[in-house]
C-alpha cells in the first residue's frame, strides 16, 4: 500500500493543457460572455441616469482693509464698538454651503418639489404624506452639490440630478442668487452702519474722531452705491453651466465591457476547473 502511495505524483499542467481546456469547454465562452454583456446592458438600462452641469466662478469681492483699519483706529481713539460683518467672520464658500443660504435658495426657487420627486404628486400638486422639512430639503440639495476649490482662486460648482434641465438651472441660479443674497445683506449692513456712525458723530466732541467718522460714513455710502449696481457682487462667472445631453452616470459602455469581461473570466475559470479535475486521475 505504501509503495502505491509513493508512486502517485502530482500532475503538471502546461499552457497546452490550458488551451485544450478552453477548446474543450468553448461553449462556456459562447454562453457566459454574451450573457455577461446582456446582464450588464439590462442593469445599466434599469439604473436611473444622472446628469451633471458645472459652473466655474472667481471671487469678485474686494476686501475692505482700509475701512477695517479706519474702524479699528476709531475704536482705539473713542472706544467705539462697531458691529462685525458676517463677511469678515465667514468665508464666501462657507456661506455658499451654509444651511441658512441653501434654505433661502430652495424657498426662492421652489425646489423642494424637485428635490423630492417621489413624494410630490404633480397631478394634484400635493405631497404624498407629510411634507419634507426645510432641513431635509437642504440635506438633499447638499447631496447633489459638489463645490471644489480650483487653482488660481477659482471655484467649480457641479450639480448632479436626475434631470439635465434641473442640473443646469440649479448650477446657474445658485450663483446668481448667492450674489444677490450677499449684495442685499451688504446694503442692509451699510445702512445700519451709516445710522450707527451718524449717531456717534453727534455724541462725539473730538474733532479728529468726528473727521474719521465722516470719512467712514462717506466710504459706506460709496460701498452701498457699488453694491446697488454690481450684480456679480461676490462671484464672477468665468464659465457658465450648460445643459448636458449625456448622463454622467451610469457609463453604459463601461458597464457593458465589465459585464463581458466578467463573463470571460467565469468561462475560463469553469473550463480550467472542469478540465483539471477530470484529468487528475
Amino acid at each position: 500500500m505504501e509503495d502505491d502511495l509513493e508512486n502517485i505524483s502530482p500532475k503538471e499542467f502546461s499552457l497546452l493543457d490550458v488551451y485544450n481546456a478552453f477548446k474543450k469547454y468553448s461553449y462556456f465562452f459562447y454562453i457566459l460572455v454574451p450573457s455577461g454583456f446582456i446582464i450588464a446592458f439590462i442593469t445599466s438600462s434599469l439604473i436611473t441616469p444622472l446628469y451633471s452641469s458645472d459652473i466655474l466662478i472667481a471671487n469678485n469681492s474686494e476686501a475692505d482693509d482700509a475701512s477695517s483699519s479706519a474702524i479699528g483706529g476709531l475704536a482705539s481713539l473713542a472706544g467705539i464698538q462697531l458691529p462685525q460683518t458676517n463677511s469678515k467672520a465667514v468665508s464666501s464658500l462657507a456661506m455658499l454651503n451654509s444651511r441658512t443660504f441653501l434654505k433661502s435658495f430652495i424657498k426662492e426657487y421652489e425646489l423642494k418639489e424637485k428635490l423630492f420627486p417621489e413624494q410630490w404628486n404633480e397631478t394634484s400638486n400635493t405631497w404624498s404624506g407629510k411634507e419634507p422639512s426645510d432641513i431635509g430639503a437642504v440635506g438633499e440639495l447638499k447631496k447633489i452639490l459638489d463645490i471644489k476649490k480650483k487653482e488660481g482662486g477659482l471655484v467649480e460648482i457641479i450639480v448632479t440630478t436626475y434631470d439635465s434641465d434641473l442640473s443646469v438651472f440649479i448650477a446657474n441660479n445658485i450663483v446668481f442668487y448667492f450674489n444677490d443674497y450677499m449684495r442685499k445683506a451688504a446694503i442692509e449692513e451699510s445702512e445700519q452702519l451709516i445710522k450707527f456712525l451718524e449717531k456717534e458723530v453727534v455724541s462725539s466732541s473730538l474733532t479728529e474722531v468726528k473727521a474719521r467718522i465722516f470719512s467712514l460714513i462717506k466710504e459706506n455710502i460709496a460701498d452701498k452705491s457699488l453694491a446697488n449696481v454690481r450684480q456679480e457682487f461676490v462671484y464672477k462667472i468665468v464659465d457658465e453651466a450648460y445643459k448636458s445631453n449625456y448622463p454622467s452616470f451610469p457609463n453604459k459602455f463601461q458597464i457593458n465591457i465589465i459585464g463581458a469581461i466578467l463573463g470571460l473570466f467565469f468561462a475560463a475559470f469553469f473550463s480550467l476547473v472542469l478540465h483539471f479535475f477530470r484529468n487528475l486521475n
